[in-house]
């Protein structure tokens, strides 16, 4: 068991590669703490508890380390596996949407990161682990283009 005795945090943890990360960590001995923006994660465990929050507000990520210590009394881990991929061309996707999929992936780490560093740093082998990518829908849906330069 090699996380036998340590808190991980893993984003995400309500689907997709998150949840599968989250599963190997039980699988490993972690207790852990999942969080995402679904209602419920479908992972049961003693040693597992959920705290719904949008990572893009820090206060709620702030929130994910306070439940982590509160039911756990430590952070050892911290798996960043939460992410949107809103498929589209540079032609047909709005400012804004780009910019809450940037938020959501770039601003939930960096919420997440310096919620939790301060509980990080108490830890004996404390780290942090970010992890991306696309589901093969998205790949299927996003159309073959030609390289070119600007």
């Amino acid at each position: 068991m090699k996380f036998e005795n340590q808190v991980v945090i893993v984003t995400g943890a309500s689907s997709g590669i998150g949840e599968g990360v989250a599963r190997m960590f039980l699988e490993e001995g972690a207790r852990l703490v999942g969080c995402g923006i679904e209602p419920a994660m479908k992972i049961e465990s003693e040693n597992a508890i959920y705290v719904q929050a949008d990572l893009t507000d820090p206060s709620q990520a702030q929130n994910v380390v306070d439940k982590a210590v509160e039911a756990f009394g430590q952070v050892d881990k911290l798996v960043c596996c939460a992410g949107v991929t809103f498929i589209g061309s540079l032609e047909n996707t709005e400012y804004n949407t780009f910019m809450r999929e940037l938020s959501i992936n770039l601003g939930g780490v960096f919420n997440m990161c310096k919620a939790a560093v301060k509980e990080l740093v108490k830890s004996q082998d404390p780290s942090i682990a970010t992890i991306g990518g696309l589901s093969p829908s998205a790949l299927a849906t996003a159309p073959p283009r030609p390289a070119s330069s600007c």
